[in-house]
């Protein structure tokens, strides 16, 4: 993001402080689950959302935010569809991407309380006909927690084209006999990845233990008493029948192209990312969750508790969760994206507060909106990035090849400056050097390196993207 832009938001943030923060004095006059009637508030955010959103490129945005029992906002802004000209609003419906993760982890926590799921079991348990040729077998935890050692699913050569390809490519029994065939990243417990299949396989075994398709148990267990009404299956009748459907999008030389969900995604992604839902819905499932009435207060905790792995480091993931800091407060956080829509859904339990926002356009970093919005609402600085020589031995040191089990990536120098190549994820990067070991690339971006041991040779890159604190061996 160029200079003056980010200059303009940290702008438009300052004065949205000063407003905000007058206003959120007086809400607690306001009656539960009532919006806060207050102009000062809904002009402060609006515009540093159209600020963001302008500098994202996002055809449009929803958003809603709890302050406790109080809804601050509920409201949409731009095009939920750019032909047609119809505006976003608080209750227009997108996919949610991996938000689904937690609502699969929350279904799986349900049973056991109910005596029948044991998370230290092995999935074989639940699901007998997924035999892995590794001899490798997770238990429901470990596929909870993201150490299965499972590789990601639709990053296997057999599923690319899921946009154009065949259904019967992506049935439950192929996928099965496809994943039980790959090669375990490594054994379970031991490292942490980032994998849709174990989400996927978690659906599985709910189906299994529960006689129901997923989707429709999540409807009769959450979506239906908690009165979600938009929440469901995207290729579900219940969301089929909904009028108000964002459209998705993508980028290509600057202009906006059609990238709908199909119902082959969906279905494909299901317990991973095969959810709908709308800004109001989500706020109002995470203050169901944090509020006891979705599972117990000492399951939420344990969904919202990271575990160390063998190889001795800890991962702020929990179940469906990141619980890595986000705009330096305490978070449980999540990230989605799936065909042309991304999605965030946030809880800062120090403040007590929710945002959830959704847009309709492919890879945008969602995330660096929803930040601005939060560090006005909290009254937080803008953070300040350093940028400071890099030692020779330090550029020495790092300079390599990389694997995290999601990713291949290299660190590479050019002059005396150094860059990051995750091909994935984009052009090449460079590295602005913190200072302690540690390196980061600006907003909207935002990656963070720190190279360990930070003293003597790198054996691990320890790198943040978006909600993800990855974990990288050096290979090379």
């Amino acid at each position: 993001m160029p200079v003056m832009q980010h200059v303009r938001i940290f702008a438009v943030v300052s004065l949205l402080i000063a407003a905000v923060t007058g206003v959120i004095s007086c809400s607690s006059r306001t009656a539960p689950g009532q919006p806060v009637a207050g102009a000062a508030l809904t002009g402060a955010i609006d515009s540093v959302v159209e600020a963001s959103r302008s500098d994202l490129a996002l055809p449009g945005v929803s958003m809603a935010i709890l302050r406790g029992q109080t809804l601050l906002l509920a409201k949409g802004y731009g095009l939920a569809d750019r032909e047609s000209g119809r505006p976003s609003s608080g209750r227009a419906i997108y996919p949610i991407g991996s938000l689904s993760k937690q609502i699969t982890a929350a279904a799986v926590m349900k049973l056991v309380e109910q005596g029948r799921i044991d998370l230290d079991e092995p999935l074989a348990t639940y699901l007998p006909q997924y035999r892995p040729q590794s001899g490798q077998m997770p238990s429901i935890r470990q596929l909870l927690l993201q150490t299965s050692g499972i590789p990601a699913w639709d990053d296997l050569p057999e599923f690319q084209d899921i946009d154009s390809g065949p259904a019967d490519r992506f049935t439950r029994a192929r996928m099965l006999d496809v994943l039980a065939r790959a090669p375990a990243l490594y054994r379970p417990g031991d490292w942490w990845s980032y994998s849709n299949s174990n989400y996927f396989l978690l659906a599985a075994v709910i189906e299994g233990v529960t006689a129901m398709p997923h989707d429709r148990y999540l409807e009769e267990t959450f979506f239906a008493p908690l009165g979600l009404g938009s929440t469901g299956g995207c290729a579900s009748e219940r969301i089929a029948r909904a009028a108000e459907r964002a459209v998705g999008y993508g980028l290509a030389d600057r202009a906006y192209v059609l990238r709908p969900l199909t119902n082959i995604k969906a279905n494909a992604f299901v317990g991973a990312g095969g959810l709908c839902s709308n800004a109001t819905d989500l706020a109002q499932w995470m203050r169901a969750l944090v509020d006891g009435h979705v599972v117990s207060a000492a399951s939420f905790r344990e969904m919202t508790t990271a575990a160390p792995v063998a190889a001795g480091f800890t991962p702020p993931y929990g179940y469906g969760f990141s619980l890595k800091p986000l705009v330096g407060q305490r978070a449980v956080w999540h990230i989605g994206s799936m065909a042309g829509f991304m999605s965030v859904l946030a809880y800062f339990p120090d403040q007590d507060i929710i945002i959830s926002a959704l847009a309709n356009r492919r890879r945008a970093r969602l995330e660096t909106l929803v930040k601005n919005v939060a560090r006005a609402l909290m009254h937080l600085p803008a953070p300040v990035l350093r940028d400071l020589p890099v030692p020779a031995d330090e550029r020495t040191r790092v300079v390599g090849d990389y694997d995290d089990g999601m990713f291949r990536f290299r660190v590479y120098e050019q002059g005396e400056q150094l860059y990051v190549d995750v091909p994935p994820l984009g052009s090449p990067l460079r590295l602005r050097y913190e200072g302690g070991h540690e390196f980061a690339t600006p907003e909207p971006d935002e990656r963070r390196f720190q190279f360990q041991p930070v003293d003597g040779p790198v054996q691990r890159v320890d790198w943040e993207w978006g909600e993800i604190r990855a974990f990288g061996r050096r290979i090379r």
